[in-house]
């Protein structure tokens, strides 16, 4: 067995709430798949505690990436929750009631 094979990585995971930011460390080895280093960080649970949904995606700087991709060596997992409202609905919400106040004044 070669040493390459006991090698760990350390990322971090990170859940990002309204209330609260949750972060956990947690050592990897090369084979271990995003999917499990969230598992093993717990913030799967966390999410699915605070918000009944579990994470609806991962992503890191800035792009999503697959549960089944390799866990790299001090990479930032994010947890992304599904969205509580349609993003093209509020924004037409927010123009329709723009648009009743200024008829209003």
């Amino acid at each position: 067995m070669t040493e390459q094979a006991h090698e760990t990585a350390r990322i971090e995971v990170v859940l990002a709430l309204p209330s609260h930011c949750h972060r956990a460390s947690v050592e990897t080895t090369p084979a271990m798949t995003v999917a499990a280093a969230v598992a093993a960080s717990g913030l799967d649970r966390v999410c699915f505690e605070a918000t009944g949904r579990w994470p609806s995606a991962y992503g890191t700087y800035g792009r999503r990436i697959n549960g089944n991709a390799a866990a790299s060596d001090n990479a930032r997992i994010d947890l992304l929750r599904p969205l509580e409202i349609d993003p093209k609905t509020a924004r037409r919400d927010r123009a329709t009631r723009a648009r009743q106040s200024r008829a209003e004044d």
